[in-house]
């Protein structure tokens, strides 16, 4: 089995239904388990089958149908004796094998591998097992041989009944000593029996189990032509499979790994459920998720409450001005910037004060010409535009202290958006030339008034020491003689600038954690890029793996790696989540998916992004809710049990806005969230959650999902000249007849290809991976191959493999059932299995 991935642990919707990273750590428990069951089977030569709704998902879903919870195989018989066997001196430390000789109150006629006899919290335990400290198992059915005849069958099962009936009655303490004497004496002489009287209860109703085991067992294979569970379905009168079905067997892939089941899986699937691809999402079985009845006996002897994510008003929005950040980049910037207007202005004071120079557009302008006249001359009335020493010393200082700031400003902002921002280019920019015209008002000032000394202040790079002649001819015609005009159109668009750029400009920052889930932002994020003055990020989050006390253990390293950044749309402003540091920024709003903050129990984020610390940047937190979960009433257990994880989270409590795909739906959360956080709540939930639509201002996105699909097929198939069919491969197909099933395939191909006009053809194999096929030889495989080259080449079908599979583009399934048909049905495309009988 390949290594379990941390992707694997993600929160994910499949075919409607939301799984959380708890059930996927059930399932990961379990899949160890299977690998364990495998490695013994594979020593010893011991098949194997996918029973029950695991093997309904293994053909249907690839994996784990999405709203169950645990694995079911079988095994024939005799390999079922042989595994248990093998089983006492090869299972790994800690696991056992539970049956009715090992295991207190499991009666049953099947045994259960489970990797261990109680909860474990130990820390090696809960390293090995993702955090998962439950016990998880696997549950193996055996298959026994049928009688030919109805009658002989009926008559073996009312002796089995019987033998169960008298166990039963002995092991509750329920029967009478002449009556279980009676009984066993019976027995004894039926079956050649002797049984130790000195056993307990216990112990005498293991011996008769087995005793009903040998009768199960009795019908040799040569005698049978069907198979069943005989406890209890056989007792109750079904009459099994046809034992043709479990003499081959292909390998389908099921989650990470792979799955044996019947080679004519869907005549036996199609027998049982019918149309089984058509989904019926009910529970009827344990409670959901079957762990969760270990936490409730666990909390039952626990002398401490277990923990549990419980609500605090304090998560509420509350708004005090203690909760925010005062040194964001906004705050800064405006206060840099108010610096450099008080000295612009003190300096354009001055200058009016000392001089009379009006400047356009400023504060200090003045129509007077007589307080102009009287500074620009002389007592001959000519004009020479000096100032005293001092007055000039001090317009000097003035300037350099405003190009400081200036230029600390600029700095500040590269820094913080980066050198190649755009905002921060054209604000540096601006800065720039704001700066050039203080060093060419400072020169001037310098120059016209005797004062050509270099200040070190002024980053001029050169050398001011013109002499005063040479401004001689200029002073008496000079508009701008202290360049106090350029200087103050530069300040008025550098502000304008800043301001419109890094002050103003609202900041959106999405955090997705999962590039697969990307899409259910697109809408919100394109409805912020077009609203005026906004910035709009995304900045996908990493996921690390926690251990048992909660501290990161995996992931912390690999950045680039874990946070996925280069699998999203090229075309989103991306930044780096370990390069930017929320809390110097004022966000406008803030936009999560993962909602757990420390609350997962497998998987976290960063701690700086968990919604307690985002509610501070912004007074906009919104959490999206998953989407693509079928709407559910509050009957669907399974579906309710979800919202443990997706609603009554950190996320959801700490969030402004709660916002959902379907408004169906919204009823149901209040009331949820109500019933966890108490009646005086229900009013805030109320204005939390809002549809996706109703928030953009655009139309319900789930009500009018299907109708959008519809409309962009329509759209596509108007201006697209061909059709695309795709036409999956099985190995199903093959495990009869190989020639015959080749030869099926080329006539299906020929009548799909005759249409090339109209229709595209595309095939796939299933599985993916021809190598992964076992019921066919080398040769043969290399046959098929070659076939399908040569339809390629001369009929022009697309051979396409797992990862070239777009169902975007493809207009209808037809072939071998597979996983892909569900994508197809989720897309409303028709799809359809193809006859697999080649006899």
């Amino acid at each position: 089995m390949k290594e379990i991935s941390m992707d694997f642990f993600r929160d994910e919707v499949r075919n409607g239904f939301f799984i959380p990273t708890a059930v996927k750590q059930a399932w990961a428990a379990q899949l160890q388990v299977l690998d364990v069951i495998e490695t013994i089977c594979r020593k010893h030569d011991i098949t194997y089958f996918a029973d029950w709704g695991t093997i309904l998902g293994t053909v249907r879903h690839g994996g784990y149908v999405p709203w169950d919870d645990d694995m079911d195989i079988c095994m024939k018989r005799e390999d079922y004796t042989r595994f248990k066997e093998a089983a006492k001196t090869e299972l790994p430390k800690d696991f056992r094998i539970h049956d009715y000789e090992h295991q207190e109150d499991h009666w049953l006629f099947l045994s259960r591998v489970a990797n261990s006899v109680h909860i474990n919290f130990e820390p090696e335990h809960m390293k090995q097992f993702h955090n998962f400290p439950y016990i998880a198992g696997i549950d193996i059915f055996v298959l026994d041989y049928l009688y030919k005849d109805e009658q002989q069958e009926k008559q073996r099962c009312e002796e089995v009944k019987h033998i169960i009936a008298v166990a039963d009655s002995i092991i509750a303490g329920e029967i009478v000593q002449p009556v279980k004497e009676a009984n066993l004496i019976q027995l004894e002489e039926k079956y050649h029996k002797t049984f130790n009287r000195k056993l307990d209860n216990r112990h005498m109703g293991i011996e008769l189990y087995r005793l009903a085991e040998e009768q199960m067992a009795r019908v040799p294979k040569e005698e049978s032509d069907r198979m069943a569970q005989i406890f209890p379905w056989g007792l109750l009168g079904n009459r099994g499979q046809d034992r043709e079905y479990y003499e081959k067997f292909v390998r389908l892939p099921f989650e990470n790994t792979t799955m044996p089941v019947p080679a004519d899986y869907h005549r036996i699937l199609s027998g049982k459920y019918h149309d089984y691809f058509k989904i019926h999402k009910a529970w009827s079985g344990h409670d959901y998720p079957y762990f969760e009845g270990q936490r409730k006996n666990l909390q039952v002897v626990a002398d401490f409450k277990l923990p549990e994510f419980t609500f605090d008003k304090a998560m509420l929005r509350q708004n005090t001005k203690e909760m925010k950040n005062p040194d964001t980049m906004q705050n800064i910037a405006a206060e840099a910037l108010l610096n450099v207007e008080k000295l612009h202005k003190a300096f354009m004071a001055e200058m009016q004060g000392k001089t009379g120079s009006v400047v356009a557009g400023s504060e200090e302008a003045d129509d007077t010409e007589q307080s102009k006249s009287e500074a620009w001359t002389d007592n001959a009335g000519q004009r020479t535009g000096k100032l005293s020493a001092d007055s000039t010393a001090k317009m000097l200082d003035i300037l350099a202290q405003c190009q400081g700031v200036a230029i600390d400003l600029g700095n500040f902002i590269e820094q913080i958006k980066g050198e190649q921002h755009p905002s921060a280019k054209v604000c540096v920019a601006a800065l720039e030339k704001y700066c050039e015209k203080i060093f060419n008002a400072y020169n001037k000032l310098s120059l016209i008034n005797e004062q050509p000394e270099e200040n070190p202040q002024i980053d001029n790079g050169t050398q001011a020491g013109t002499a005063q002649a040479v401004w001689t001819d200029k002073i008496q015609s000079e508009s701008d003689l202290y360049g106090c005009e350029a200087l103050q159109q530069a300040f008025v668009q550098m502000k304008q600038t800043v301001e419109n750029e890094i002050i103003h400009k609202k900041l959106v920052a999405f955090l997705p954690d999962n590039p697969k889930r990307w899409k259910e932002m697109q809408a919100l994020y394109d409805y912020y890029r077009q609203q005026e003055n906004t910035e709009v990020c995304v900045i996908p989050l990493p996921l690390f793996a926690k251990n048992l006390y909660g501290e990161i253990v995996a992931g912390q390293d690999e950045y680039d790696k874990n946070d996925k950044r280069g699998e999203y749309p090229a075309d989103l402003n991306i930044i780096a989540w370990h390069t930017v540091q929320m809390q110097s920024y004022e966000f406008a709003a803030i936009v999560i998916q993962n909602p757990y903050d420390a609350e997962n129990p497998y998987l976290t984020v960063p701690p700086a992004y968990y919604a307690k610390q985002l509610q501070q940047y912004t007074d906009c937190l919104i959490y999206m809710m998953p989407q693509g979960v079928n709407d559910f009433t509050e009957n669907d257990i399974t579906d309710i049990y979800g919202l443990k994880y997706s609603l009554t989270v950190p996320g959801a409590m700490y969030a402004d806005k709660i916002l959902i795909e379907s408004g169906a739906m919204k009823e149901l959360f209040v009331n949820h969230l109500t019933a966890f956080a108490g009646k005086d709540t229900r009013a805030v939930w109320n204005e939390k959650i809002e549809t996706i639509g109703a928030f953009t201002g655009t139309e319900d996105l789930k009500e009018n999902r299907e109708d959008g699909a519809q409309a962009d097929r329509t759209g596509q198939m108007q201006t697209e000249q061909k059709k695309t069919l795709l036409y999956c491969i099985g190995e199903n197909e093959f495990f009869e007849n190989t020639a015959a099933a080749l030869d099926k395939v080329k006539e299906r191909l020929d009548v799909i290809t005759q249409y090339q006009d109209s229709l595209k053809a595309a095939v796939c194999l299933y599985p993916y991976d021809i190598a992964m096929w076992d019921i066919v030889s080398e040769q043969e495989k290399e046959n098929i191959v070659r076939v399908l080259k040569e339809y390629q080449k001369n009929k022009n079908i697309e051979l396409l493999s797992e990862d070239t599979i777009d169902i975007d583009r493809m207009t209808a399934y037809y072939g071998s059932p597979s996983p892909l048909i569900c994508r197809f049905v989720e897309q409303h495309k028709p799809a359809m299995v193809s006859e697999s009988s080649f006899k």
